[in-house]
């Protein structure tokens, strides 16, 4: 691309506008755009005039690719020689930045996984990426793969960085890795190479520098290997997809695919259980309430109701409360749907603090629960079925006289008024 030439800015169609600079690649630069028509985010790429056929001759072979994982493209737009593509925009990092620190064995599998699944749906409509490389392939928040720049040449530089890389392994047969100078450009086009570029790619994100640099002025050891947490299944997966020999490679997106798969639930079996992850602190609050539930709850258990067969189908044995606070006296008769009591409203007589006149029932739950197996039992009573025998008795009676008195008096000026009714008529 010209250093002086300047999308920002642009308008295509009346539609598409070119905003700041995203990205820059190793052919053609991508910019932030907005779509005025349907209101949304797009990517925008500027290509070149010198390789506007060769992108043009890849929108048609993969123009029929329409999956999830693949960036789409919305459209093509020809403007003083260079061609704009409107391209879905993916709030994402490519894989580049990621393989700079290393996977995990885990997440490396999982990300080679989509990508092999991918590379089986392109396969399968007769459609190769050949260049596919950690900058072509973006990763989301979620840890979602999409891939990008279908159908167009490999690059060089990099497939010949990434095999010297691999060549250099001390653990694996050099006669069996590509050649540095070969650079996967022999068949950039087939499906092989395509399985090739995903075995380097797990390649970079499973090994580390052999031999990291002492001092900064120390030229840069270019020698990896595999990491120590690397299992062996996985290390001959990768020499299987990046090798050339024609004895046990895997030439395939599918089968890359099963074996990925396969060594994704060897992973999962061996993995820890969650209960074992649980920190400390939680692990703790959990004893603590497993050991004060059994008293906590026994206060609203009590009720006049045996436990027993006559309970159903769905009959219980009788719980034994056995704590710290309550020690263990035989099993208790308590009701098997737990009641709420209210509290009864004052008598006026004296009584415990903040319920006159009525004895605490939590109180006498305690006395009857340490009384011993030979201590009776007695059904609860509600405080309002409770009667002091001093003054409400009093009261009641005076009731009874004064409502006998006011029948006497009704009844008797009753009789009065009809005998004396007749006289007052003769007059």
């Amino acid at each position: 691309m010209a250093p002086e030439r300047s999308h920002t800015g642009l308008e295509l169609y009346n539609r598409y506008r070119v905003g700041p600079l995203e990205a820059r690649g190793a052919l053609c630069a991508v910019f932030r755009g907005d779509d005025t028509v349907l209101r949304r985010p797009i990517a925008v790429k500027a290509v070149p005039p010198a390789l506007v056929d060769t992108y043009r001759d890849a929108l048609r072979a993969c123009a029929a690719l329409s999956h999830p994982a693949i960036v789409a493209t919305y459209d093509a737009v020809n403007l003083d020689g260079w061609l704009y593509l409107a391209q879905e925009f993916v709030a994402a990092r490519s894989l580049t930045s990621y393989l700079d620190a290393g996977l995990p064995v885990a997440r490396a599998v999982d990300l080679a996984a989509q990508i092999a699944r991918v590379l089986a749906y392109a396969h399968a409509h007769s459609v190769t990426h050949g260049d596919l490389t950690p900058a072509a392939v973006l990763v989301d928040r979620r840890a979602a793969v999409r891939i990008n720049n279908f159908g167009l040449p490999a690059d060089a530089a990099y497939f010949a960085t990434a095999g010297a890389g691999l060549k250099l392994d001390d653990i694996s047969d050099a006669s069996e890795m590509p050649n540095a100078d070969d650079g996967g450009t022999s068949a950039a086009g087939a499906a092989e190479e395509d399985v090739r570029a995903l075995g380097l790619i797990l390649w970079q994100a499973l090994s580390a520098p052999a031999h990291p640099p002492r001092t900064e002025h120390e030229p840069e050891d270019t020698r990896r290997a595999f990491r120590a947490d690397v299992p062996e299944s996985l290390r001959a997966l990768v020499r299987r997809c990046a090798g050339r020999s024609e004895d046990d490679r895997i030439a395939d997106a599918e089968t890359a695919l099963a074996q990925l798969d396969a060594i994704a639930d060897e992973l999962a079996q061996a993995r820890a259980p969650l209960s074992e992850q649980t920190p400390a602190t939680v692990r703790a609050a959990r004893a603590a309430v497993a050991r004060v539930a059994p008293w906590s709850s026994d206060e609203t258990q009590a009720g006049p109701r045996l436990w027993g067969d006559n309970d159903g189908p769905h009959a219980h044995s009788a719980p034994t409360i056995a704590s710290p606070r309550y020690p263990s006296a035989g099993p208790l008769a308590v009701d098997a749907a737990p009641r709420l009591r209210l509290p009864a409203r004052a008598t006026g007589a004296p009584g415990a603090p903040g319920r006159p006149g009525v004895p605490s029932p939590s109180s006498g739950l305690r006395q009857r629960a340490t009384a011993g197996p030979a201590a009776p039992l007695d059904p609860p009573t509600w405080p309002s079925q409770r009667r002091p025998p001093t003054q409400p008795a009093q009261v009641s009676i005076n009731f009874r006289m004064l409502l006998v008195v006011s029948v006497a008096l009704f009844v008797l000026f009753f009789i009065i008024g009809f005998i004396a009714q007749p006289g007052i008529g003769l007059r």
